[in-house]
């Protein structure tokens, strides 16, 4: 049996991968890459950074950070797309020797939502060949934006993602729950039955819930009971109020009413305040340029005091349909 640890716990590094997938952006794509920048030097200040970028890339972006960023190593690799924490290498260590492996979930963008996938759907055999270190390849079609433990056995997801007929077709929650105790160190699991309903992932969990610290968990809500995502939150929020961790521990739920509606075009985008990143001894917390980010990082700050919240503007990432979270995957110590 594996364990994975609880993203709060220290970092050794980040992994950011470049937009490559330029098209998704519309006509915001210098936007997002500036974005990323931003980012990847916001995460440098708190932890090294790997940038993961297109072979024929690599100078020009080497050239745009300088030799002002030291914290951040520009690597070459052909990659697909932009979000490395859905394809991106899964940090295990064995249960019996403590080593830490990477777990490799199988990965069709997805659902086949996106081509080509290829090179991203070989990125965990990519990085663990260029630290040598041991692979673990998953049954399941799954992504990293999916789920989020607590490090002590309680894993949370939904049920529109890990059972979705795009990605295993004919898998059930006990079948599911068994993969996740040997990958993961998982006794107990906390089923969502969906995301967003602007979430193209099919409802990743990172948007609407996420643990915090042990026995806490951060979980988007609406006050507007016109939108369509009020039903769905209000669900969420009933079976986390009433859930336990694998430790048997009452949940204590954080609820941060979600962002005013955002569209590119007629579109609506998935903007969700969960979408936030631990780094060493601080947490990047995604703001929006309106009202509704003043109660949201207020709180965040009352349930994490002990922890430095730096707000970051992620206006530019849900256009694409992700946020911090979705482009960032921690390498633990």
């Amino acid at each position: 049996m594996y364990i994975m640890r609880a993203e709060w716990a220290r970092h050794r590094l980040t992994y950011i991968a470049w937009p490559a997938r330029s098209g998704i952006w519309q006509d915001k794509y210098n936007d997002a890459v500036e974005t990323y920048m931003a980012l990847a030097r916001e995460i440098a200040r708190f932890e090294p950074v790997r940038l993961l970028v297109p072979p024929a890339d690599h100078q020009s972006i080497v050239n745009r950070l300088d030799v002002q960023e030291p914290n951040v190593t520009v690597i070459p690799v052909q990659i697909d797309d932009g979000w490395v924490r859905d394809s991106g290498p899964v940090y295990v260590s064995d249960d019996n020797s403590n080593a830490q492996k990477i777990l490799k979930w199988k990965f069709n963008a997805w659902g086949g939502k996106y081509t080509p996938f290829h090179n991203d759907a070989r990125l965990p055999d990519y990085i663990s060949l260029l630290d040598n270190m041991d692979l673990i390849e998953a049954p399941l079609y799954f992504e990293g934006g999916g789920f989020s433990v607590d490090g002590e056995g309680t894993l949370l997801t939904t049920e529109s993602v890990v059972l979705n007929n795009n990605r295993n077709p004919g898998l059930d929650k006990v079948e599911a729950e068994v993969y996740f105790q040997d990958l993961l160190g998982v006794t107990k699991v906390i089923w969502l039955p969906q995301g967003l309903c602007d979430d193209e992932t099919d409802g990743h969990s990172d948007n609407v819930a996420a643990f915090i610290q042990p026995g806490m968990i951060a979980a988007l809500c609406s006050d507007d009971t016109t939108d369509p995502n009020y039903e769905i939150l209000q669900e969420n929020l009933a079976i986390l109020n009433r859930e336990t961790d694998a430790r048997g521990r009452s949940l204590q739920v954080v609820p941060i009413n979600q962002p005013l509606p955002m569209y590119a075009g007629e579109r609506r985008l998935a903007a969700s305040y969960i979408n936030f990143y631990f780094v060493n001894d601080a947490l990047l917390f995604p703001i929006f340029g309106q009202k509704n980010d003043i109660a949201a990082v207020d709180a965040i700050k009352r349930a994490l005091p002990g922890r430095k919240i730096v707000p970051f503007d992620a206006s530019n990432l849900v256009v694409g349909g992700g946020g911090i979270h979705c482009v960032t995957q921690q390498w633990p110590v």
